[in-house]
């Protein structure tokens, strides 16, 4: 079992998370090179090469050898066709959009709450 750890609700954390996700969606969708699909020594080799790209985008997120642990197979294996380091990152997505909207809900009763605990101290 492998472990990440995250704050959903955080401004930090969502727009690093944002900006891996596109970085890697930059690597993904770069031309292979060879279009012919002849030469497969070379498209293993792109695929080796997008796989490292990503895992370091990965791991510096999430913290170093995450990527390896998340993807056995490599970042860029493919699920449901689509790659599962994608996969990943759209169930992270979906937790923030779930929490953000949790804490949303939360805020203006807590912040009720608290200035009736305070109210003595305002006037």
């Amino acid at each position: 079992m492998y472990e990440i750890s995250f704050n959903p609700a955080s401004q930090q954390f969502i727009e690093r998370f944002l900006d891996t996700v596109e970085k890697c969606l930059k690597i993904s969708e770069a031309e292979d090179g060879k279009k012919d699909g002849k030469d497969r020594r070379e498209a293993f080799r792109t695929g080796r090469k997008k796989d490292a790209e990503i895992s370091a985008e990965i791991d510096s997120l999430f913290g170093d050898g995450k990527a390896a642990q998340l993807f056995a197979w490599g970042p860029t294996a493919w699920a449901d066709g689509v790659p599962v380091w994608f996969r990943f990152a759209m169930e992270i997505l979906r937790i923030i959009k779930g929490e953000v909207t949790t804490q949303k809900a939360q805020t203006s009763s807590r912040l009720e709450e608290y200035m009736e605990m305070f109210k003595e101290y305002l006037n």
